[in-house]
């Protein structure tokens, strides 16, 4: 009866007709619309309608507002405003089935949804014909269970179009359908017919379920699909028809059992448990962040900051990063702000913290004293990682191309960057970084600098120094050979440091022409910036060094 209806009331509206292929397309007026719907309601028992929500009332739902990828080469637009997608798709290709069976696809997200890896959800969607494409009728609907662009489930919509299998359901493989992977529905459905029509899915341990209109679809629900993986969802188009395609998708919105999983057990969002000491605790997005109890509570005092160990769940006040270098000839400074020179050729120790250690090597350019430092190494978990002169980066001896990047199973980090200088940066047990290298670079040499995490002070040992916030014991013994030897890396070929040695007096007393030279960092320009950088004087500190290094000049 409502078939007979329908005719009765298409004959006596007008309607816009072209004739394709495929069928008879027409464009439906408003009137006609609207009956149809109301005769639908007087039609539909009450058992059919919709009842929300259909999917567990546990599951979290989101909008979907962007498109994270789609094929370049048949999308014209994709844009997403007032909560619908504006899509216009273009014909790839001219003839043959690879061309009618191919599918343009664009893979929908928002921020924090993470729909693939989720086997079981609910999608839903309005789907209407594009009011900027003059083709009246479209071939459209939903993809999901994407394990990429290509390939994935599909249930798609003929809008506006007067054929019975106007809805269908199936597969896609490499971008392509086939008949014996679909199903389409045998009697048209209303609300496609008059390119106005919601689409829903929900898929539950592999099976779907599919409303269209809000009646849920025999022939749609009853298609059992091969592929149930996790993946994304989509919006795609058939690449049916010559010229440009168009869908207007209003309220899209995917929901799912955010749950999530560690050592076999699941956990719904905001539910906690304990690993040893911390505390768990599952995150909308489905990621689990650990914290340690009390950590919260713990005030520092001005000029620390707050610090949790990871891997004994122990919450600190630290300093801020110490920081220690050797520069020129070579000059070193301790992280309590010792100055000191230092002119052995082999590899020493320059720090160390709990899990790493740091080494620096010099070299000899003249055959004597002075030397420079060539190399800095960092040494974790068994691993070399060297940034030397000449701009050269090695891991384990071997030189590599960066950025590179090591990540271990538990988080931990190394990278090797240029960052306007070679640097290396280690991450372990939550500190951002435990340690910053950084090598100036001067082709024949480096000045190395290097930031310790505050973690790390009354820990550490070498020739930066032991960090306990008094210049006066970083030469351990007060002999400054003896105390830096003591950190060299075994190396029989190694020979001992030579003796201290003042270059001004050895260049011919020349400690008054290199003085009247080093007071410009005194002098302007650099002498307002003394109060803020201590500029030192012929006995220590940047002046000191300026002088040593300009009478070696003079030799």
């Amino acid at each position: 009866a409502l078939a007979e209806y329908y005719a009765e009331l298409s004959d006596n509206q007008e309607a816009v007709v072209s004739t394709q292929s495929t069928g008879t397309v027409i464009e439906l007026s408003a009137d006609i619309r609207m009956l149809l719907g109301l005769s639908l309601l007087l039609w539909t028992p009450l058992s059919l309608l919709a009842t929300e929500p259909r999917h567990p009332p546990n599951w979290q739902c989101h909008s979907l507002t962007e498109v994270s990828e789609s094929h370049t080469d048949c999308v014209i637009n994709a844009a997403y405003s007032n909560n619908q997608f504006l899509v216009i798709t273009q014909k790839v290709g001219t003839f043959g089935p690879d061309v009618t069976n191919r599918f343009c696809v664009m893979t929908l997200t928002a921020p924090g949804v993470s729909i693939d890896t989720s086997r079981d959800f609910y999608l839903k969607g309005t789907f209407s014909l594009s009011p900027l494409v003059p083709i009246p009728f479209s071939f459209g609907g939903f993809g999901f269970n994407m394990a990429d662009t290509d390939n994935g489930n599909y249930v798609m919509f003929r809008l506006a179009q007067n054929v019975d299998a106007n809805a269908e359901i199936g597969i896609l493989q490499n971008k392509l359908k086939s008949s014996a992977t679909s199903r389409s529905v045998t009697n048209k459905i209303p609300s496609v017919l008059a390119g106005d029509a919601t689409l829903e899915i929900l898929r539950v341990d592999g099976k779907n379920d599919v409303w269209v209109g809000g009646i849920k679809n025999a022939d749609l629900s009853e298609f059992t699909l091969a592929n149930s993986e996790p993946g994304h969802v989509a919006i795609v188009l058939q690449n049916a028809m010559a010229g440009l395609f168009g869908l207007q998708v209003s309220n899209v919105q995917v929901c799912y059992n955010a749950v999530c999983e560690a050592d076999g057990v699941e956990y719904n969002v905001g539910e906690s448990y304990q690993d040893g000491v911390e505390t768990c605790t599952c995150q909308a997005n489905r990621e689990i962040t650990c914290a340690c109890p009390g950590a919260d509570s713990l005030n520092c005092a001005g000029g620390q900051t707050k610090w949790v160990d990871e891997e004994n769940c122990v919450a600190k006040c630290i300093p801020a990063p110490g920081y220690c270098h050797s520069s020129g000839d070579p000059h070193y400074r301790t992280f309590d702000g010792r100055t000191y020179d230092f002119h052995g050729k082999c590899k020493y120790q320059a720090a160390s913290c709990d899990t790493f250690s740091v080494n620096f090597k010099n070299v000899d350019l003249h055959g004597r004293a002075p030397r420079y430092t060539q190399m800095m190494e960092l040494i974790f978990k068994g691993s070399s990682f060297t940034i030397q002169r000449g701009w050269v980066a090695q891991v384990d001896g071997v030189t590599v191309q960066l950025p590179y990047i090591k990540t271990y199973t538990n988080g931990d980090r190394v990278e090797i960057r240029i960052n306007g200088q070679l640097e290396i940066k280690l991450f372990d047990k939550g500190r951002n970084p435990s340690v910053r290298l950084l090598a100036t670079n001067y082709n024949r040499f480096i000045n190395a600098q290097m930031n310790l995490h505050g973690s790390c002070q009354g820990l550490t040992e070498g020739l930066c120094g032991n960090w306990n916030s008094n210049p006066g014991d970083d030469i351990e013994g007060g002999m400054i050979n003896a105390f830096a030897n003591s950190f060299k890396e075994y190396d029989n070929t190694c020979p001992p440091p030579p003796p201290p040695y003042d270059p001004c007096r050895e260049a011919g007393n020349k400690h008054a022409e290199a003085k009247a030279i080093c007071s410009n960092l005194i002098g302007n320009p650099f002498g307002v910036c003394n109060g803020a950088v201590d500029a030192g004087d012929e006995n220590g500190g940047p002046m000191r060094d300026c002088m040593f290094d300009v009478c070696n000049c003079m030799m």
